[in-house]
């Protein structure tokens, strides 16, 4: 049998032809996205920053996962019964490390590629301070997923040739996995609520504040997807895993490749306004706004900011100035504008008219 005729074989299944659409569409989606991204920021002439650094090495990540699923299918019979052909199922063991690897470095990138966004967008400390601890957790979560998928067998053989002698295995595989994918899904949501109190404690319109809470909330995708791959995860079935396993492969490439467009969202807006210049995607039709932040009031503010009140001045403005940016340009890249001056907070509110807001 050809080469071609063994790769047609290989997607007979139903299975196995829906992973290859799976990763060739997703590839697809999130390749458009991050370039899409690129032109949004050309459009309103940001500069290149850290967290786009860090979603383009998570793009390189998931072009290391989409060739390690396709062999998956290819060389290792997945999505068929293992029965089928035994023979397979250690050479899918084998890419199976890969997979995982790849799929906790480019999650991981991505999560800290959205954190690192949000520091531009809040100019608040101790925010920045949560944001932060966010990002180690990210990366401890990210390293103890890899060292556990090249750990959990000594020799790492072992784990696709269990008659090694005097090796060992952890004795519940998937069970680790399973919690390593329920820790996940507890970072999506405490990345999904961290900015949450901010928006809604702006005394913007209510449009306003569903529209950056669509934004920032997107993440909700990914998050829906971590919770049927944890699902899938459950199913699995170690005695005939290129079967029982197909499903879990599916998920664990479609999360971080929904999650680079995730996190390319906010980016597009400049794109759509130029397509579309008679509508403004997130604000309905066009119109001068001008929104009034109150700013001598602290329960307008979060509980965890500071509510010194030598600051609030100063730190409402600046609010006020990045947020009024962020929804006309989609972006900021935080160097184009001084800080504002400091002023003293007293009795009666400050007026703070923020205009701009153009089609």
């Amino acid at each position: 049998m050809t080469n071609s005729m063994k790769a047609v074989a290989a997607f007979g299944t139903s299975r196995a032809k829906v992973i290859l659409g799976v990763v060739i569409t997703f590839t697809i989606t999130s390749t458009i996205s991050l370039v899409l991204r690129f032109v949004g920021k050309r459009i309103k002439k940001t500069k290149i920053s850290s967290e786009d650094w860090s979603v383009v090495a998570a793009q390189v990540a998931v072009y290391g996962l989409a060739v390690a699923t396709f062999l998956e299918v290819t060389l290792g019979n997945a999505g068929h019964q293992a029965s089928d052909n035994p023979s397979k199922v250690p050479q899918a063991l084998k890419i199976l490390i890969a997979v995982q690897c790849l799929y906790a470095a480019a999650l991981g990138l991505i999560k800290v590629s959205i954190c690192l966004f949000y520091n531009r967008i809040f100019p608040f400390r101790s925010f920045h301070v949560a944001s932060w601890c966010m990002v180690g957790i990210i990366i401890a979560w990210a390293c103890a997923a890899v060292l556990y998928a090249l750990l959990s067998c000594q020799p790492l053989a072992m784990f696709w040739n269990p008659r090694i002698r005097g090796g060992y295995c952890v004795p519940d595989q998937v069970t680790a996995w399973v919690v390593i994918g329920a820790i996940d899904v507890v970072i999506d949501i405490i990345m999904l609520g961290l900015p949450l109190p901010l928006l809604w404690n702006l005394n913007v319109s209510l449009p306003d504040k569903i529209a950056l809470t669509c934004i920032f909330g997107a993440g909700i995708s990914t998050m829906v997807f971590s919770v049927l791959r944890v699902e899938a995860l459950v199913g699995i079935d170690f005695d005939n895993i290129t079967y029982t396993g197909a499903n879990a492969l599916v998920w664990t490439f479609v999360e971080p490749a929904v999650g680079i467009s995730v996190a390319c969202a906010p980016f597009l807006r400049p794109i759509f306004r130029q397509v579309f210049p008679g509508l403004d995607i997130e604000m309905g039709p066009p119109a001068p706004k001008f929104f009034q932040l109150q700013s001598s009031s602290t329960d307008s503010l979060p509980s965890f900011v500071n509510t010194n009140i030598h600051e609030i001045g100063a730190m409402l403005l600046r609010q006020a100035e990045v947020m009024a940016q962020f929804l006309d340009a989609g972006t900021n890249n935080g160097s184009t504008h001084a800080p504002p001056q400091r002023r003293r907070a007293s009795n009666q509110d400050h007026q703070i008219l923020i205009g701009g807001l153009r089609s």
